[in-house]
């Protein structure tokens, strides 16, 4: 059975025909305000997603298709200025058709 909207997004999230609705308060690290920015919501539902789409789970649901590797972490130097970097790999698993990650195969 694939993941349901609640696994992967929250408790909270909810969807229609042409909307999904994600509660702030479902998302890990994320301080909801009235005006948090595009990076910030999109860190908070990748951490969100990390939580359920994990290679465990998906070896005891192999409808389950996304998977989160392991984080490992890098430094770079951007502007004169020392960053740490933290790279999150996204498995898209699907039959070989076609290279695009195309949404309605997963």
């Amino acid at each position: 059975m694939q993941p349901t909207i609640q696994q992967v997004f929250g408790p909270g999230a909810t969807q229609d025909a042409d909307s999904i609705t994600i509660l702030k308060a479902d998302l890990p690290g994320l301080t909801a305000a009235a005006n948090n920015n595009g990076e910030q919501l999109f860190a908070g539902v990748v951490n969100r997603a990390r939580i359920y789409l994990t290679e465990a789970n998906q070896a005891s649901n192999p409808d389950q298709s996304i998977t989160f590797g392991e984080t490992f972490s890098s430094f770079v130097s951007r502007n004169s200025q020392n960053y740490r970097q933290n790279q999150v790999p996204v498995n898209f698993q699907k039959l070989d058709t076609d290279a695009d990650i195309e949404p309605d195969e997963y």
